[in-house]
């Protein structure tokens, strides 16, 4: 009965989905801070998690398709989104394997610059969603997730790297 209700929820909330995304691709390009919970890669990771539990993936699928065309036409003006939207577009790309989205992921690691990344968190927040810990553990996963064959990422390591030294913590 949970399991039921649990998954009627979530294909209601991917249902959901669908109209609320589709009026926010532009606000893409205006993100000015910092935020582990941005809307656009969180809403893709719940989506490829759906899918990875057979959760209304044809329905999944369709809107992925239907997103393309925006996330190939707005390139976030903050370089660490570029990188967060490159790893989590590389997440979905994993499961749903398209030409176009591998080309995008390669443009916006292409045009993210590392030493930008750097820069564009407060030092002083501390938590996990708005700073560096965020940015560390964003970094992490992007070297994991993302192929060493793509551009730029080998300053993928080394920025993280360089964050840990300058704030001195002891993330592994």
């Amino acid at each position: 009965m949970e399991q039921r209700i649990n998954r009627e929820l979530l294909i209601s909330v991917i249902n959901s989905l669908e109209g609320l995304v589709t009026n926010q691709f532009t606000s893409i390009v205006k993100e000015m801070n910092f935020d582990l919970f941005w809307r656009f890669p969180a809403v893709l990771y719940g989506l490829s998690e759906a899918f990875n539990l057979n959760i209304y993936p044809e329905k999944i699928k369709r809107m992925i398709k239907q997103w393309l065309p925006y996330f190939e036409a707005y390139i976030p003006s903050m370089h660490i989104n570029r990188l967060y939207l490159a790893t989590v577009l590389c997440q979905v790309n994993a499961i749903l394997p398209n030409k176009r989205l591998e080309k995008q992921i390669q443009i916006l690691l292409f045009a993210t610059d590392f030493e930008t990344v750097k820069t564009e968190f407060n030092p002083n927040v501390q938590n996990i969603r708005y700073g560096w810990p965020g940015v560390v553990w964003l970094l992490k996963k992007a070297s994991l997730i993302i192929p060493e064959t793509y551009p730029n990422y080998e300053k993928i390591e080394s920025t993280r790297t360089e964050i840990i030294a300058k704030y001195k913590c002891n993330w592994g």
